[in-house]
């Protein structure tokens, strides 16, 4: 599924299970990215978007072998831009905790959790989040990595963890779900400075490396959307605010400047 075989007519599409970005609820599949790609897909002209729902650890590997043709968004590194080629940013979040309902280990920071040996940090394998926490020196055995958003949950209601790490913006979203009330927001959390500023990840979709057309059709379709009210609107259904969304449309074009 390089760019050289692809064609207006059918696309797929990989998403996670992780609202607000993407969830499929009674066979429909909804959210933020996946809005967002319809959006984008049908100004490029495409008739047909295929949505394929795969793991986590599925996605770069996938892409990449052109089992689809574009990833979920995803936090723009360096380590995965010399894999896969990537969009312009859509979105720019900070991290988030989720907790148990009061959070009764009084976690505010990643460094408490270092200094606590009682404590466990979950997050799902391979995301930012995991190299954020080992940085502020929790131990890489209190660092425990999961498959899925739902494997970590299914870890803080038994007891094996003690927060799950993940964007602050889906965090809150996953803890308003309804059958979620044992859940909590580490309320007050601080996520690590970098350079003085609180460290926010961008994110993108990805294409496998030599879709170049590909990838440039898609931005130059974005750049006529991301910041219109029609976009604003959207992205605002499901949380977002100018907040994750300007500094994102002013990353255009310096994925370099990201990874550097």
């Amino acid at each position: 599924m390089t760019s050289k075989s692809w064609n207006r007519s059918e696309f797929t599409f990989a998403f996670l299970e992780e609202p607000p970005f993407a969830t499929e609820r009674g066979g429909i599949v909804g959210g933020a990215d996946v809005d967002l790609a319809r959006v984008i897909l049908a100004l490029m002209g495409v008739k047909s978007v295929k949505l394929r729902k795969v793991e986590f650890a599925d996605l770069l590997p996938g892409v990449i072998a052109g089992r689809w043709h574009m990833n979920t968004a995803l936090f723009i590194t360096a380590e995965r831009t010399s894999k896969v080629a990537f969009s312009d940013p859509i979105w720019a979040l900070p991290d988030g905790l989720i907790v148990l309902s009061g959070n009764p280990h009084s976690i505010s920071t990643y460094s408490l959790i270092a200094g606590n040996p009682d404590t466990k940090l979950g997050a799902v394998k391979g995301t930012k989040q995991i190299d954020e926490a080992k940085l502020e020196g929790i131990p890489h055995d209190r660092v425990i990595e999961f498959g899925s958003q739902e494997d970590a949950i299914e870890a803080i209601r038994d007891g094996r963890i003690h927060a799950f790490s993940a964007t602050a913006l889906g965090n809150r979203t996953f803890v308003a779900l309804p059958g979620n009330g044992d859940l909590g927001i580490a309320e007050g959390f601080r996520p690590p400075t970098h350079s003085g500023h609180p460290s926010a990840g961008f994110g993108a979709f990805s294409f496998a490396k030599g879709d170049n057309d590909l990838v440039a059709d898609f931005n130059a379709a974005m750049a006529s959307y991301l910041g219109t009210p029609e976009h604003r609107t959207m992205m605002g259904r499901y949380g977002f605010t100018d907040a994750e969304i300007d500094p994102a449309i002013a990353m255009r074009g310096k994925l370099d400047e990201i990874t550097g």
